[in-house]
């Protein structure tokens, strides 16, 4: 048996039926996100799937294994530069990456050249041409491989904070121009313990590394750059989809607030070119962060919400706070967040003990107190008084509001 195979009981897997519109490009994705929703237990942005296409007899399938993430990464560490195999089939590579994506760009061309006959030998060719078209998008494909590299950075970023035990300070991921960062400030660990990641041609700069108490801490940045796509979208005039922009743009701002405010963050800060929000996460528990990070990604991905960057400090022992940029173009899918709700436990951070006040016994000294001697008096929170005292009789009494 080959030693790189992922064991069956870190991925599953599944056929989809595709249809002929969802073959290839961003929509095939978009329809295989949607299936494993309904196939998958818990599938989320932070799953990895790797997608093998097939033509049956009734059309086109699509043969999936799904993982996690971060399980993957821990694989692709372990067995750097080889290809993973599963341990019910050894004779194709999963999630191989570039072999599969030209998979799909020649069974995409062999289609297209199909239906390209088909339309001249049945009917006239005509092209129509809009007279007021402004700039139209441009596709995103070209920088699809830089994005993947990107995630497989992120993830493999996590698994080395999370074996060596590390702590997260500061942390930032950037989108922009082609080119997505990874910027860090940690303690715990060194630099050399990221050699992994050099050895896979990432670009990586660390600064001096300083001691505080005998412990290392130290900044990180990191890139991968792919080819820059167009960022600028222009509608033409009285065209139907500026109309439906501006109205999606108008309801997932107020979604977000939402979201926020009922995971009892508080909100500081939000602009609106480009749209960005800042919110301080205090005094929750670690689940509950986790939670309102899953519930954001879900968001933004469900409403083609591009993140553009997305940053977290701790800025006490309690508290993070949190920062995120998007993009209103509809077709920018952006960064996918959810890839943090399993390491903010990084962050260390620590919700603060509830103080519970505890009623104040204090004995008297038999002090005189009207007829009777005082015999004590108990403080309560509201700094009422009650006082306890013995009478002529030799009876223990009490007085509130004293």
């Amino acid at each position: 048996m080959k030693k790189n195979v992922i064991l069956k009981k870190d991925y599953e897997r599944y056929t989809v039926n595709l249809p002929w519109k969802t073959i290839i490009g961003r929509r095939r994705r978009r329809f295989l996100f949607s299936e494993l929703e309904k196939l998958h237990p818990c599938f989320s942005s932070e799953c990895s799937f790797d997608s093998k296409l097939k033509l049956g007899r009734k059309g086109f399938k699509s043969d999936l294994v799904v993982m996690s993430g971060l399980r993957l990464a821990e694989y692709k560490a372990r067995y750097p530069g080889k290809r993973l195999y599963i341990e019910e089939n050894l004779k194709k590579s999963v999630f191989s990456g570039r072999k599969m994506r030209w998979k799909i760009i020649l069974s995409g061309l062999i289609l297209l050249a199909c239906f390209a006959g088909m339309m001249t030998f049945g009917e006239k060719k005509t092209v129509a041409i809009s007279q007021g078209a402004g700039n139209v998008a441009v596709g995103r494909g070209t920088e699809e491989e830089g994005r993947q590299n990107f995630y497989e950075l992120v993830r493999e970023f996590f698994v080395v904070m999370q074996e060596k035990k590390g702590r997260l300070y500061e942390l930032s991921l950037k989108s922009q121009g082609g080119v997505q960062t990874i910027a860090a400030f940690a303690d715990g660990l060194y630099p050399e313990d990221f050699e992994l990641l050099r050895q896979k041609n990432y670009s990586l700069s660390f600064s001096p590394v300083t001691y505080r108490e005998n412990r290392s801490f130290f900044k990180l940045n990191a890139e991968v750059k792919g080819k820059k796509m167009n960022e600028e979208i222009l509608w033409s005039n009285g065209n139907s989809q500026e109309s439906e922009q501006i109205a999606r743009i108008q309801n997932y701002r107020p979604e977000i607030r939402k979201i926020i405010r009922e995971s009892k963050a508080v909100l500081l800060e939000e602009m609106t070119s480009p749209w960005g929000i800042r919110f301080c996460i205090k005094d929750m528990d670690l689940l509950d962060c986790e939670s309102l990070v899953q519930k954001i990604a879900d968001f933004t991905f469900e409403n083609k919400v591009g993140i553009s960057s997305m940053s977290i400090k701790k800025v006490s022992e309690e508290a993070l706070e949190v920062g995120i940029k998007g993009k209103d173009a509809g077709y920018f899918e952006g960064l996918d967040i959810g890839v943090l709700k399993n390491n903010l436990n990084l962050f260390a951070i620590k919700k603060k003990p509830q103080i519970v006040s505890i009623p104040v016994i204090t004995r008297g000294e038999d002090l005189p107190l009207g007829n009777g001697k005082k015999l004590g008096e108990i403080v309560h929170q509201n700094g009422r008084k009650t006082v306890f005292y013995r009478n002529q009789e030799g009876k223990i009494e009490k007085k509130e509001g004293m």
